[in-house]
C-alpha cells in the first residue's frame, strides 16, 4: 500500500470514529487563525511522501497532507490556551510510517515551521519543530544489540557530603527501534545537565551525563555505540563495551564532570564517577547511594526506566524500605549468573509447528549488494562471511497456534525472568510465550501476554522483552514462542536472543 492511499485511509477512518478531521481550503483564509504551521522535508527526504498530524485533546483536530515541490502550510483555527499534545506520523513512499509525540502551544506565536531530515544510516527522518528549545535525537548503532530502554533525566543537585545524585526523570522510552526524539519546549535554565540511561538485555543500567548548552544549538544527537565483538556477561564488561557521544550542529560536546556548584537544592562538587556514568558497577563500590548514576552493584538491576531517581528535585534522606522475600519454593542457592543463549543453538526445528516453516535465517543487509540494506537494514550491505553472518530463527506462519520451540538447559532450580529478543516485520503477528506444555502464557512485566511483532521494517530486532519470573527446575525445559494474533492476515514471528535472569 503506498502513502496515498494510507494517509487517505487514515484520514477515513478518522472521521468514521468521529474525529474532526481537517484538510483545509487554502483559497478561504478564517480571520482566526491562531497559528500558521508549515512543513518542509530536506532534499535527503525524497521517499518521505506525507504526514498527518493528530492534535489531540483539547482541541481534537487531524491534518493530513502530501508533500510536493512547495512546502506544505496548514492554517490552525480556534486553538486552546492550554497545551495541545501531538501525535506525528511521517509515511513513506514504501509504505513505512513513523510516529513521533510533541506538544504545541498557542503562545509560541502565529508561525510554526516543522521539518523532517533524513540519512542512509537510518530509516526513521529526524522531526524538527522550530519553537522547541532542546530536541534530543538519539541513535543507536547496528553494532549494538536492542537495549530495553532509554530515559532521559535532568540533574537537580549533588550532595556535597555523599555525592549523592538527585535526578527527576523527563520522559522514558521502550527502544522499538534504533532512532528515538524527545522534544522538551521550555527547559527552566538555558543549560540544564542531562543524563541518557540505558537499560541493557542484561537488565544493567548506565548512565552517561551532559550539559545541554541551549545557545550551542536546538538539536543534540546523542551517537549510542557497542564494541560489536565484546563478550559481556556482567553490567561491568557492557559498560566497558558501551558509549555515548553528543553533537550539537555538529560540534563534539565533551561529558559533564561536575561542577563546583551544582544548580538545585544542594552545593558542592559533583561526584564525578557519578555523573558522568563511569563504572560503578564493581561489587564493593562503598561510595555508590541511592540516586548514583552507578549504584555500585555488579548484578543487574531491577530494568525500571526511573531507577533510583528521587521525584520533584528533593533529596531523598529516608531510610530505604526492605524488600520482603518472597518464598517460591523454587530453589534453596540462588544461580551465579544469567544464563545467555543465542535462539539458533537452541532452535528445535522438529518440534515447532509446522516444522517445514520453521527456520535459521540470516538478517539481511550481510550480503555485497544486498539492495535492503540502503533501506535502513540492520547490517549495511557489505559482504559478511557465512559462518559470521547474525541469524535469527523465523516462522513463516500461516495460522494461530503455529509456534517456535527451544530446548533449554537449567542447571539450578530457581525462579528465572525470561527475557527474548524478538524481531519484528511490516505486519507482522502477535506472539505470547509458553513453558514447558502449561496452558496458560507467561505474563510480561506489564501484565499482559501478547507480544506485537508489526514494525515500520522488515526483520527488525526489537530488543529484549522482560517477562515476569517462572520457577524453573534444573534439567531440560522448552520455550514456546506462540503465534496467538495477527496483523492484516499476517503470522510472521522471529527470535534473536533468550535470556533468562535469575530473580
Amino acid at each position: 500500500m503506498n502513502a496515498r492511499r494510507i494517509l487517505s485511509f487514515l484520514a477515513l477512518a478518522l472521521a468514521l470514529a468521529g474525529a474532526s478531521a481537517c484538510v483545509l481550503n487554502f483559497d478561504v483564509v478564517p480571520d482566526d487563525i491562531d497559528a500558521t504551521v508549515s512543513f518542509t522535508r530536506e532534499a535527503s527526504c525524497a521517499d518521505l511522501a506525507g504526514y498527518t498530524i493528530i492534535a489531540k485533546q483539547p482541541y481534537d483536530k487531524t491534518f493530513t497532507a502530501q508533500f510536493g515541490d512547495t512546502p506544505v502550510v496548514q492554517h490552525w483555527v480556534a486553538m486552546p490556551e492550554e497545551e495541545v499534545p501531538l501525535e506525528v506520523q511521517l509515511a513513506m513512499s514504501d509504505g513505512a510510517i513513523y510516529g513521533y509525540e510533541a506538544k504545541i502551544d498557542k503562545s509560541w506565536g502565529q508561525e510554526i515551521a516543522f521539518s523532517a531530515s533524513c540519512d542512509d544510516a537510518n530509516p526513521a527522518p529526524v522531526l524538527l519543530i522550530d519553537k522547541i528549545k532542546f530536541i534530543g535525537v538519539f541513535t543507536i548503532a547496528p553494532s549494538c544489540r536492542p537495549f530495553k530502554s532509554l530515559a532521559l533525566l535532568e540533574l537537580v543537585s549533588v550532595n556535597a557530603d555523599t555525592g549523592q545524585a538527585v535526578l527527576t526523570q523527563l520522559a522514558t522510552s521502550e527502544i522499538r527501534s534504533r532512532r528515538w526524539q524527545y522534544f522538551w519546549p521550555e527547559p527552566e535554565i538555558p543549560d540544564p545537565v542531562v543524563v541518557v540511561r540505558l537499560t541493557d538485555g542484561l537488565n544493567c543500567q548506565h548512565d552517561f551525563a551532559y550539559r545541554a548548552d541551549l545557545s550551542l544549538g536546538q538539536r543534540f544527537d546523542f551517537a549510542i555505540g557497542c564494541e560489536p565483538e565484546a563478550e559481556v556477561k556482567t553490567c561491568s564488561e557492557a559498560k566497558e563495551a558501551l558509549s555515548v557521544s553528543l553533537s550539537v550542529n555538529g560540534q563534539e560536546v565533551p561529558p559533564y564532570a561536575g561542577d563546583e556548584e551544582t544548580e538545585g537544592e544542594g552545593e558542592g562538587d559533583g561526584d564525578e564517577e557519578a555523573l558522568e556514568g563511569e563504572d560503578g558497577d564493581a561489587d564493593g563500590d562503598d561510595d555508590a547511594t541511592d540516586g548514583d548514576a552507578s549504584d555500585g552493584d555488579e548484578t543487574p538491576t531491577d530494568g525500571d526506566a526511573d531507577g533510583d531517581t528521587t521525584p520533584d528535585g528533593d533529596l531523598d534522606t529516608s531510610e530505604p524500605e526492605e524488600e520482603e522475600e518472597v518464598d517460591l519454593g523454587c530453589g534453596d542457592v540462588e544461580p551465579q549468573s544469567a544464563i545467555f543463549l543465542e535462539a539458533e543453538d537452541v532452535f528445535s526445528k522438529d518440534e515447532s509447528q509446522p516444522s517445514e516453516l520453521a527456520n535459521i535465517v540470516d538478517f539481511p543487509g550481510q550480503v555485497d549488494g544486498d539492495d535492503d540494506a540502503a533501506e535502513g537494514d540492520v547490517f549495511d550491505g557489505e559482504e559478511v562471511p557465512p559462518d559470521e553472518r547474525e541469524r535469527y530463527v523465523r516462522l513463516d506462519a500461516e495460522a494461530v497456534g503455529a509456534e517456535l520451540v527451544f530446548v533449554i538447559t537449567v542447571g539450578q532450580t530457581w525462579p528465572y525472568k525470561p527475557l527474548i529478543s524478538y524481531v519484528g516485520g511490516k505486519n507482522w503477528g502477535e506472539v505470547s510465550l509458553f513453558i514447558d506444555d502449561a496452558a496458560t502464557p507467561v505474563l510480561r512485566q506489564n501484565g499482559t501476554d501478547r507480544m506485537n511483532l508489526a514494525y515500520p521494517s522488515d526483520e527488525w530486532p526489537l530488543g529484549p522483552e522482560a517477562y515476569q519470573a517462572v520457577c524453573l527446575t534444573a534439567g531440560e525445559h522448552r520455550l514456546r514462542v506462540r503465534v496467538v494474533g495477527t496483523q492484516k492476515d499476517a503470522y510472521t514471528a522471529g527470535v534473536d536472543v533468550i535470556r533468562l535472569l535469575p530473580d
